[in-house]
C-alpha cells in the first residue's frame, strides 16, 4: 500500500513520489520523504535554521524507522545471518556425509565460503538496487 498525500502543487508531488524511494512506504517512511522534501525547499530558500532543524527531525524519524524494520523482522543482524549460515552448512553436512570421497573438504570450502560472504556483506545506500539478483 503505497501512502498518498493530496498535494496541490503538482511538482511537489512529484518530488514527494522521488523522495520516497521506498517499495511500498509505510507512514513513517513516508513522513521522511516529506521531511526531506521540506529540508530541500528550506535550502533552496536559504532558509539554514530551517535546514537544520529538519536534518534534525530527519534523523530521528530515520532511526526510529530503522529501529522498527528490525522489530518486524526486516532487518538481520551479522551474528544471525553468520547463524544462519551456519545452519545451512549443517544442512549440507547432513545430506553430503559420506556420500562422495572427500565431502568433508568440499564441505569445509562451502563453510569458509559462507562466512566470507557474510563478512564481507554490505549494506546498499537506499535507493540503489543490485541488478545482478
Amino acid at each position: 500500500m503505497k501512502i498518498r498525500y493530496q498535494l496541490s502543487n503538482i511538482a511537489r508531488a512529484k518530488r514527494l513520489e522521488e523522495l520516497a524511494d521506498f517499495e511500498n512506504p509505510n507512514a513513517l517512511e513516508s513522513e521522511i520523504a516529506i521531511a526531506r522534501m521540506l529540508q530541500e525547499e528550506a535550502i533552496n530558500a536559504n532558509d539554514i535554521g530551517s535546514a537544520v532543524a529538519l536534518l534534525n527531525t530527519i534523523a530521528k524519524l530515520s532511526q526510529t524507522s530503522e529501529v522498527a524494520k528490525f522489530r518486524r523482522g526486516e532487518l538481520l543482524t551479522r551474528a544471525t545471518v553468520l547463524g544462519i549460515a551456519q545452519q545451512m552448512v549443517n544442512v549440507l553436512s547432513s545430506n553430503i556425509a559420506e556420500k562422495f570421497p572427500g565431502w568433508e573438504d568440499t564441505l569445509e570450502v562451502v563453510q569458509n565460503n559462507l562466512l566470507t560472504v557474510v563478512s564481507e556483506a554490505r549494506n546498499d545506500e537506499p535507493g540503489e538496487d543490485d541488478e545482478s539478483d
